[in-house]
């Protein structure tokens, strides 16, 4: 039977004074960002909402983040990702806003590991038409991004 290593434990396993791994994947600061958004009649699909700029190193954790909603109206869903490529759906692929409650972005998350960004980014939701469209207006979410410090 073989041991194997993350990178991780690669890193703390080498002969180096401390041991010492990456902070970021052993010793890093989550942070949460808050940002609130209220629809209105005329949000569309395809339209891009900007969520948040985070600092170039920051690592999304999709596990960590969400999104408090309303019911925002009809077969309306948003794909959560980053500006950088662009990648639309690089943190979740498919988020219902149709009903009113707390959704994790893991409930469609588009890979297993994010990395760190490369450069300062816009965090972005986009909306999806997930069949026939309709937006009430004046309905309120709140989405909460866990992420952890660069």
């Amino acid at each position: 039977m073989a041991t194997i290593y993350t990178d991780t434990a690669t890193a703390q396993n080498a002969n180096t004074a401390r041991n010492l791994a990456d902070g970021n994947k052993v010793t890093g600061k989550i942070a949460f960002a808050r940002a609130s958004f209220t629809t209105d009649g005329d949000t569309a699909a395809d339209d891009i909402l900007r969520i948040v700029k985070l600092p170039k190193g920051a690592i999304v954790i999709p596990g960590a983040s969400f999104i408090d909603t309303e019911d925002c109206g009809t077969d309306i869903s948003v794909t959560i990702g980053d500006e950088i490529t662009p990648d639309v759906d690089k943190y979740s692929t498919a988020i219902s806003l149709a009903t009113a409650g707390r959704i994790a972005f893991v409930s469609g998350v588009a890979g297993a590991n994010t990395a760190a960004l490369t450069e300062e980014s816009w965090i972005t939701a986009t909306i999806v038409d997930a069949g026939s469209i309709s937006v009430t207006a004046d309905k309120d979410l709140t989405i909460w991004i866990g992420f952890i410090l660069p």
